[in-house]
């Protein structure tokens, strides 16, 4: 149990604590796992176990005010849960004060929530993991649900007292709030702890398992975020559902006779509908045996649903023996019942198979019938109860289920199941008879099925079938009465009765209902004689009609009963029509002005509220035209409404005519059915109006680029009735040049004065350069004070050409560095309004840089270069050697056109894009010691680059003959390509072969990169090895005699050293020295000094054999002992922190293994990355995968190293096996103590 500082004041319980798992704790402080409680002097020998285990993680020492207290709850139902809280640890908000309780599987969970909370303030998120349906809450033992969360209420509502008035409840478990149940369930949770509260809709867990953490159903505003995020990298994989269920079986069997068991065996049931996947045998039965397709089953084996159902699980009994049974759990495809079931297996010594009887049922027709266990008159000489029946034959007629679902032939039916009403028979609808049906079926004692199969027969009963009837719908006319017939209300008997009379269950809202001119009654019951004499009538109101304008409820009774659902007659009236009127009209138009008739012109009217479909000309005008679309109406035309509407119908007066009553016609107007039976009179007044002026086309000239004024003369002006010109419209605009009125644009449709023409205000001005025949045109009308001509007119102005200098632009080309350009006509961008060709260039300036040439001479200024060499390709710019930029050079030209140059010069001007260069390198040579990776820098590769760039990567393009050069610890392959950054690392390394050295020693070839390309050479790097002074040999230990007695350090150090060197005893120094693994993987220390010999403080280590250093005499001692058992290694007394190390020059450990013969197990020191400092001494460790043989173990180096903490009791340090009686009566030694995996 693992409680925080603040758990003292939030938890005033006193909490029972048993001892915990064992395990190595690194990067901990375990002086404050448990700051506060008073545990004695050993906590772990409390009597009772621990019922609630809390874990807390803060992010800080401080708390804040920014800082969240949250509590989530995970309910140890759910398997691997501590792989569930390692990932909500891993995941939660670094601002969050985070407690985790879990709850035991055994407990209240509800309870033992509330005595947490009980004892804690201002929590502001409640979290809470366990398995859970639809308003189904699993909390360890027991559940809180839909159905019993009022008798919870007070324990709920107690919850406010530690929760924040803003405080969220997030529940993680599967579907709690997938229907309105679900729902409900949750918002009285959010009512009774006053907090919002969120759930799942759906499955919640592993994504990979189709799950998701989304809690999308929510009662108010949630500000709290979930503890496990959608893409978070978690470790857990499950899903958080209700665990499935069984019960206890016993089964009946023979002894000797081998039992195959069912599905149903196991009594599976799923809150969740899952479906069983699979048991696990828990314990095993002390007789007989289970198997798995022949194979013998063992503790702890699962068999799948599939086995099962293949008939693959069997039991075997043994002779002589009654009963026997084993327990299991079931699966349902995610997790595995809490609970384990037990399955008894009783066994007879024989065994007469039971008997049934052949039976009769009889019920009535359209019922049910639920199957009895009586009905299949079971006996047995043994007094074996009946445990299930099969079902040999399968009913011919109706349908036989068991829950629901169709029993299929051969299939087992437990009692229980028959027992509890599952098992029915319902035959098809309406159907009867005697023997309608039958069923086969053997009957078991829980041993074995009856030799004989027995037949179930179901006889059906006749009933009376009411009749029934549905929905009609009738049609009449309007002002029509309908007669019904029998037909009409739609009498069905299955009997095959005949209609004998009908009730009125409701009556029409509109028109009436009659039975021989007498109005019905509501419920009145009338007679199918009367009906088929056409005696019951419905009539409308006058004039009304619509579709289902009325309609009345009714049953029908087949001489037995009505029916027991009403239907609806509805009826619908068709509408008659009414002849549309109309009415004189008078109409006024202006004298030689076209009238067009609208449709409100013909006063059309309708009762039945019809359009105007189309009118009838009764008589024509006698003055005047009448026309459709141009052409004259003849008398009686019918002409439709949709013409008139498009204004296609006109009267034109004569010419100048005009007058009051000037003419009229007769017409009659038409509503789609008929004409109206009256015609009228159409009247046209027609009023005298000015005749207006007239005009004519007109042409005038001008030469190119020189205005024209108009006169009033130009615009063609005659009046019949003498009036002079007092203005013109513009009624278009030309589309070249421009129409000007005192030098402003003219507007469309702007009036213009005579009196402006006549002063020269209205010009026309051609664009410059333009010119043509009709170059120009607007049209125009002409006004004589009252009115403009009806007719425009069109004035077009005819520009005489003049000859036009050509024209150029400044131009910007490109080219590569070190490319010339070969120039295009098109560079020089030559414009001549006459559509003139270029026919020559010349050169105003020269280039400042580069050089500009024709047909490989240089260019001079002012030179004259023809069209025919530019199109050539003679005319060329060549930059200079290397040279770039943008506006590297420029030079000034003038185009010709066959008669002249362009009044102005543009500018030419020439990029000069740059060129990657590839980089160089050069050869180097680098220097290491003996035994000594070298780790290459980026300036070990010389490069170089004369456009600056970096290097980017190299390719190694041979390989050291001699040590092995490594990326990343891998060795590196030919042609392998090395990135700058990781060089930058340091990743990219080379080693020498163990005690290998020498002037190149080792060389390869290599490239570089500049991000482009590589270099063209390759260089070489060569690589010296600095010799040191030889290492003594390994293989000969330190200790070669080791006793209880001691030995000096003079014989500890001696060995086979070539150098013949002693070793002197010198003061103590501090140095760095190196750990490394030879080639026979022993442990070596080295330094090129020759320096004191080992010192270690109060260094033991015991294993039933103890291994001691004295550090006042330099010496050592061992005491072997026997051992019997399995043990686990423990370190006997905590290492001293002032362990230290005087000198060395070289320290060999090696210890022999007592048993040799004994398999290895393996021990990673992976843990040991970090440099470790010792008195100030720094010895950096090589980390990798080491093998620690079956009876040794390691005296460390870093007994006092900071990683580690104490742990009470101890920590394990590692477990090993041996054999149960080993003895050996060897000293110790120190002989490949490890060995390199």
């Amino acid at each position: 149990m693992r409680i925080s500082k603040n758990e003292k004041k939030s938890l005033n319980t006193t909490l029972a604590f048993e001892q915990l798992e064992d395990r190595i704790l690194f990067s901990a402080d375990t002086n404050a796992l448990i700051p506060h409680l008073d545990m004695g002097s050993n906590p772990s020998h409390q009597s009772e176990p621990a019922t609630i285990e809390i874990i807390t993680e803060t992010t800080s020492t401080q708390e804040t005010s920014s800082t969240n207290h949250e509590i989530a709850f995970v309910d140890k139902r759910i398997e691997n849960y501590d792989a569930l809280v390692n990932d909500i640890l891993s995941s939660k908000n670094e601002n969050t004060n985070l407690q985790i309780v879990l709850l035991d599987k055994d407990m209240d969970g509800l309870e033992k929530i509330s005595e947490i909370l009980n004892n804690t303030k201002d929590v502001n998120t409640i979290h809470i993991f366990s398995h859970s349906t639809d308003g189904v809450l699993k909390l360890g033992a027991k559940a809180l649900t839909y159905d019993n969360i009022d008798a919870h209420a007070d324990t709920l509502i107690s919850w406010q007292n530690a929760l924040t008035p803003d405080a969220d409840i997030l529940l993680y478990g599967c579907d709690l709030a997938q229907t309105d149940i679900g729902q409900k369930f949750i918002e009285k949770i959010s009512q009774l702890t006053g907090s919002d509260v969120a759930a799942s809709l759906d499955t919640s867990g592993s994504t990979q398992l189709g799950a998701n953490w989304d809690l999308e159903y929510t009662t108010g505003a949630i500000e709290s975020d979930t503890l496990i995020k959608a893409n978070s990298n978690i470790s857990w994989s499950g899903i958080l559902n209700t665990a499935p269920t069984a019960s206890n079986n016993t089964i009946q069997t023979q002894i000797g006779a081998t039992y195959t068991f069912t599905a149903a065996d196991f009594n599976f049931q799923d809150l969740d509908g899952d479906s069983f996947s699979q048991i696990q045998i828990l314990t095993l039965p002390l007789i007989g045996g289970l198997f798995l397709s022949g194979n013998s089953i063992l503790l702890l084996d699962t068999i799948s649903i599939a086995d099962i159902n293949n008939g693959n699980f069997t039991f075997n009994p043994l002779l002589g023996i009654l009963g026997t049974s084993f327990t299991f759990r079931v699966h349902d495809g995610t997790v595995y019942s809490d609970a384990s079931y037990t399955m008894t297996l009783n066994l007879a010594l024989t065994n007469t198979p039971p008997t049934a009887a052949n039976n009769t049922v009889t019920f009535d027709e359209d019922s049910s019938y639920t199957i009895s266990v009586a009905d299949f008159q079971y006996s047995d000489a043994e007094n074996n109860s009946l445990n299930q029946i099969r079902i040999t034959t399968l009913p011919v007629n109706g349908s036989l289920t068991l829950s629901g679902v169709a029993v299929t032939l051969n299939q087992t039916i437990q009692v229980a199941d028959i027992a509890a009403g599952n098992l029915r028979f319902t035959p098809a609808a309406n159907a009867n008879g005697i023997g309608y049906a039958s069923l086969g079926f053997a009957v078991r004692d829980g041993i074995g099925f009856s030799v004989s199969s027995y037949t179930l027969t179901f006889n059906i009963t006749p009933t009376n079938d009411l009749p029934t009837t549905a929905n009609q719908t009738v049609s009449t006319n309007e002002d029509t009465a309908y007669s019904f017939t029998t037909a009409d209300f739609n009498f069905s008997d299955i009997d095959g009765d005949s209609l004998s009379q009908i009730r009125i269950n409701s009556l029409p809202a509109n028109g009436s209902l009659t039975l021989s001119g007498v109005a019905v009654a509501l419920n009145q019951i009338i007679s199918a004689a009367d009906i088929t004499a056409g005696n019951l009538q419905f009539t409308p109101a006058a004039n009304d009609n619509g579709v289902g304008y009325a309609s009345f409820n009714f049953s029908v009774h087949d001489g037995t009963g009505f029916s027991l659902t009403g239907a609806a007659m509805t009826i619908d009236v068709a509408p008659a029509n009414d002849l549309p009127t109309t009415s004189n009209q008078t109409v006024s138009t202006n004298e030689d002005t076209a009238y067009s008739f609208t449709t409100a012109d013909f006063n059309f009217n309708d009762i039945d509220g019809d359009a105007l479909s189309q009118i009838r000309i009764n008589s024509l005008p006698a003055n005047g035209s009448l026309t459709l679309s141009g052409i004259a109406v003849a008398l009686n035309q019918i002409i439709s409404a949709a013409d008139i509407t498009a204004g296609n119908l006109q009267f034109t007066p004569a010419a100048n005519d005009n007058g009051v009553g000037y003419a009229s016609f007769n017409f009659s107007v038409h509503d789609g059915t008929g004409f109206s039976l009256a015609g009228a009179t159409m009247t046209i007044d027609v009023a005298p109006a000015n005749d207006l002026p007239t005009t004519s086309n007109q042409t005038v000239s001008t030469n190119e680029d020189t205005a024209y004024s108009f006169t009033t003369a130009d615009f063609n002006f005659n009046d019949i009735d003498g009036d002079a010109l007092s203005q013109i419209r513009i009624n278009s605009l030309p589309a070249n040049g421009s129409l000007t009125l005192s030098g402003i644009a003219v507007a469309l449709n702007q009036i213009i004065s005579a009196a402006d023409i006549t002063a020269g205000n209205l010009q026309f001005t051609p664009v410059a350069n333009d010119n043509g025949v009709g170059y120009a045109s607007f049209n125009f009308s002409v006004h004589d004070g009252t009115g403009f001509s009806i007719a425009g007119a069109t004035m077009t102005i005819d520009v005489v050409p003049a000859n036009h200098l050509p024209t150029t632009a400044n131009q910007t080309i490109s080219t590569n560095e070190d490319t010339a350009y070969s120039f295009t006509i098109a560079d020089f961008n030559f414009n001549d309004i006459d559509g003139d060709a270029l026919s020559q260039i010349r050169i105003n300036s020269l280039p400042a840089n580069g050089s500009l040439t024709l047909s490989g001479i240089a260019v001079a200024l002012n030179q004259i270069i023809s069209a025919a060499d530019i199109t050539a390709g003679n005319l060329q710019f060549t930059p200079a050697a290397n040279d770039n930029g943008v506006g590297y050079a420029s030079f000034n030209f003038s185009v010709h056109d066959g008669t002249d140059f362009s009044l102005s010069s543009a500018t030419m001007t020439i990029d000069v894009a740059p060129v990657n260069d590839l980089p160089t390198t050069a050869n180097q040579t680098v220097n290491t010691n003996e035994g000594t990776a070298y780790s290459f820098t980026t300036a070990d590769f010389n490069f170089n680059d004369i456009d600056g760039d970096s290097l980017s990567q190299i390719r190694i393009n041979s390989l050291p003959a001699n040590g092995s050069l490594t990326l990343s610890g891998v060795a590196v392959a030919l042609n392998q390509l090395i990135s700058a950054a990781d060089i930058t690392a340091g990743n990219l390394q080379f080693t020498p072969a163990i005690n290998a050295n020498g002037v190149g020693y080792a060389s390869f070839n290599f490239s570089v990169h500049d991000g482009t390309g590589f270099s063209l050479a390759d260089a070489t790097i060569t690589i010296d090895v600095t010799k040191l002074n030889n290492l003594p040999n390994p293989n000969n230990p330190v200790i070669t005699n080791p006793s209880p007695e001691t030995t000096t350090p003079e014989e500890k150090t001696k060995d086979n050293d070539t150098t013949n060197n002693k070793p002197t005893i010198k003061n103590p120094v501090s140095y760095n020295p190196q750990i490394y693994k030879n080639q026979n993987h022993t442990l070596n220390i080295s330094d090129t000094y020759t320096v004191n010999a080992l010192k270690i403080s109060s260094f033991n280590f015991n294993y039933e054999n103890e291994f001691d250093f004295n550090h006042e005499n330099n010496s050592h001692s061992t005491r072997t002992q026997s051992y019997t058992n399995y043990q686990d290694l423990k370190i006997k007394n905590q290492f001293s922190n002032n362990v230290f190390l005087s000198a060395l020059e070289k320290l060999e450990i090696s210890y022999n293994a007592y048993f040799t013969q004994l398999h290895n197990h393996e021990m990673m020191l992976s843990t040991l990355k970090d440099t470790l400092t010792v008195t100030g001494l720094t010895i950096g460790l090589i980390a990798s995968p080491w093998i620690l043989n079956a009876s040794t173990l390691i005296a460390s180096l870093c007994a006092s190293a900071t990683i580690w903490s104490s742990v009470d009791p101890l920590p394990i340090v590692a477990k090993k096996k041996r054999a149960s009686t080993a003895k050996s009566s060897e000293p110790d030694t120190i002989d490949a103590l490890f060995d390199k995996k």
